[in-house]
């Protein structure tokens, strides 16, 4: 019996592809409860296609939000994924 908890994040490997092309393989990724991911590479690595495929935005392996499909109820409920290029107006905070 493990006592470790469940991963909110975990995606089993996959390959990245862009226009039919691979652009990176992805090795098996689980996050923890209180753990921090930290994603970085230059321009072209496919950071933003990873994320999108995270957040379920696009197809590209088997991945679990809170044990959910990513865009489930439940994931959407406690997760949020901003890219940079939302047009949101300058003076909303946090809450809003």
């Amino acid at each position: 019996m493990s006592l470790a908890a469940p991963p909110i994040l975990a995606a089993a490997p996959f390959t990245l592809e862009v226009a039919g092309r691979p652009l990176a393989r992805v090795p098996e990724l689980y996050v923890q409860p209180g753990e921090v991911l930290h994603l970085c590479g230059p321009n072209g690595a496919g950071k933003t296609t990873l994320l999108r495929v995270l957040a379920g935005e696009r197809p590209g392996g088997e991945v679990r939000v809170l044990g959910g499909a990513p865009g489930s109820r439940g994931a959407r409920a406690d997760t949020a994924w901003v890219p940079t290029d939302a047009a949101l107006p300058d003076d909303l905070t946090v809450a809003e």
